[in-house]
């Protein structure tokens, strides 16, 4: 019997806009800590999704991309 259950981490895309929204905003895209940014890459071994976050005092993208987890993110889409 096979107990062992797949584990299936949701994948990025470079270029991809998303928000960063930390555990305690529980979800709120709105929250004043949510954070925009665009993928840079996603590790295929650890999931973890690297990200250039906007500054918030020059609103350019960060130099060095940050390693979140997949779960913290939301894709970000454009209403047409």
């Amino acid at each position: 019997m096979n107990t062992s259950q797949e584990y299936k981490i949701q994948t990025f895309e470079p270029g991809e806009s998303v928000i960063y929204v930390p555990m305690h905003a529980l979800g709120d895209i709105t929250h004043k800590d949510a954070e925009r940014g665009v993928v840079h890459r996603q590790s295929e071994i650890s999931g973890h999704v690297f990200v250039r976050f906007c500054n918030k005092h020059s609103g350019q993208l960060d130099e060095t991309p940050k390693g979140c987890y997949p779960e913290d993110l939301r894709k970000q889409t454009t209403k047409q």
